[in-house]
C-alpha cells in the first residue's frame, strides 16, 4: 500500500532501492536505449519511463536523495517494490513504446498521456458552387475519404475551431441576418450546411486545402470579404470576429499545419492521419526537435 505522504519525513534518508533489487541488478543494466517501469509490491505498475541510456537513468533513481529530488519521486522509489527494463534499437523507438504503455497501463506517478482522447475528421461537402456542408466524424469511411480531413485532436478545440469556420461562411450566403442560434454555441452542431444566393467559385478547394494544412488563404478571404461590408460591424461585434478568426488562425497552426508537417517530415502518403497513431506523433514532436515538426 502506498505510503502516506504525511509519514515521508518518518523514514530513513537511505535510498531503498539499492538493497532491495540487489548488487546483480545494478550491475547487468545496459547503457542502450528502452523503457522501464516501476513495480509496487502488489503488482501494480507504478511508473513508466524511458530513456537512451537505461544505465544512466535508472542509476539516477539508485543514486537519488530525499533532499534533492522531488516529493513524488520520493514516494515513488519508497513504493518500488521492482524495477524492470527492456532495450529498443533507438531512443524513438523508446519514446513510442512508453507512450503505448503509459496509454494502456495509466500508471500511478505518470501525469501525460493518461486519458483518452477525442479525434475528428471533418467531411467537407458540396453542391456545386452553391453550397457547402461540413459534418464532425469519429472515422472516415472509404466513400467519403477523399473530402475528410484529419484526424484532428481534442474535443472542445476543434468543435469551437469549425464552429468559427460556420461563422465565417455563414457571411458567404449573402444573408444579413445574424448567425443562427446553433452557430453562437460554444460546441456547434456535427453537421450543418450553407447555402449561397450568389455562387462562389473556388470556395471548396480554398476550405479543403486550409483543413489540409496547405494554405491559409481562407483567412485573407475572410478577412476580404468582412472588409467590404460596412454595416458588418453593427450586426457582428468586432470582438466576435476577431474571437473567431483566432480560433481558425490557431486551428490552422496548431492542427491542420501540423498533420501536413507530420506527413511530410515522415513521409506518409495518405492525406489523413489515423487516430491510433496521432500521440505518437505528439510524442516525436516534442522529444525530437531535429525533426522539425512544429506545433
Amino acid at each position: 500500500m502506498p505510503q502516506p505522504r504525511e509519514q515521508l519525513d518518518l523514514l530513513t534518508s537511505e535510498n531503498p532501492l539499492r538493497d532491495k533489487l540487489g548488487d546483480a541488478f545494478w550491475n547487468d543494466i545496459p547503457s542502450l536505449p528502452g523503457v522501464y517501469r516501476f513495480w509496487s509490491a502488489a503488482g501494480d505498475v507504478l511508473y513508466v519511463g524511458k530513456s537512451g541510456n537505461l544505465r544512466s537513468r535508472l542509476f539516477s533513481y539508485k543514486n537519488a536523495r530525499k533532499t534533492s529530488v522531488s516529493s513524488k519521486i520520493v514516494r515513488l522509489i519508497r513504493n518500488t517494490e521492482r524495477i524492470t527494463y527492456e532495450t529498443t534499437v533507438s531512443e524513438t523507438e523508446a519514446v513510442l513504446l512508453e507512450n503505448k504503455l503509459i496509454r494502456e497501463l495509466k500508471p500511478e506517478f505518470n501525469s501525460a498521456n493518461k486519458e483518452p482522447e477525442t479525434y475528428y475528421y471533418i467531411h467537407l461537402m458540396q453542391s456545386g458552387d452553391s453550397a457547402v456542408g461540413i459534418e464532425l466524424r469519429m472515422s472516415a469511411p472509404d466513400d467519403i475519404r477523399e473530402n475528410c480531413f484529419g484526424a484532428f485532436k481534442g474535443h472542445v478545440p476543434v468543435r469551437s475551431a469549425v464552429g468559427a469556420l460556420h461563422r465565417t461562411l455563414h457571411h458567404f450566403t449573402g444573408s444579413d441576418s445574424p448567425y443562427p442560434t446553433v452557430l453562437n454555441r460554444v460546441l456547434t452542431p456535427r453537421f450543418y450546411a450553407h447555402a449561397f444566393d450568389v455562387p462562389v467559385p473556388g470556395l471548396f478547394s480554398i476550405i479543403s486545402r486550409f483543413l489540409n494544412g496547405e494554405s491559409d488563404e481562407l483567412l485573407t478571404v475572410r478577412e476580404n470579404l468582412l472588409s467590404k461590408d460596412d454595416d458588418y460591424a453593427s450586426l457582428f461585434t468586432r470582438t466576435r470576429l476577431e474571437y473567431d478568426h483566432n480560433l481558425l488562425q490557431q486551428f490552422y497552426q496548431v492542427r491542420a499545419r501540423f498533420n501536413y508537417r507530420i506527413r511530410r517530415q515522415l513521409e506518409i502518403r495518405d492525406h489523413l492521419l489515423a487516430q491510433e497513431d496521432y500521440d505518437d506523433y505528439l510524442v516525436l514532436a516534442r522529444h525530437f526537435p531535429e525533426l522539425q515538426i512544429r506545433f
